[in-house]
């Protein structure tokens, strides 16, 4: 009995498809599990979380994953030059320091 390449190709590419679409879940599976943590089980009143200036897209996903759970950003600070007192606009993404975001429970 021999082998049909065409079907060990579909089901290699099956195999790897599933890898991949575990691959990109694990991402979203680490955030959220860090945010539980952080959030004491999702029963904390106010968060709050620093991110780099480059964390753009971090902060995002860390945004909609507590909006999930009921928890709204209420104020946005940083973004300057790092220095004590600056600020910069967090909300565009153009800020040059870190930016502090709390969130609270609605």
């Amino acid at each position: 009995m021999t082998a049909d390449p065409g079907l060990t190709a579909i089901i290699l590419v099956a195999i790897v498809g599933t890898v991949a679409i575990v691959m990109s879940a694990s991402s979203d599976w680490e955030v959220r599990h860090e945010l539980a943590r952080e959030t004491d089980r999702w029963t904390a009143p106010l968060i709050v979380r620093r991110y780099d200036a480059g964390a753009r897209r971090r902060r995002m996903d860390e945004a909609a994953v507590l909006q999930t759970h009921g928890y709204t950003a209420v104020m946005e600070l940083g973004g300057g030059d790092g220095a004590p007192g600056t600020a910069g606009d967090a909300r565009r993404g153009d800020a040059t320091g870190p930016i502090v975001v709390t969130y609270a429970r609605e």
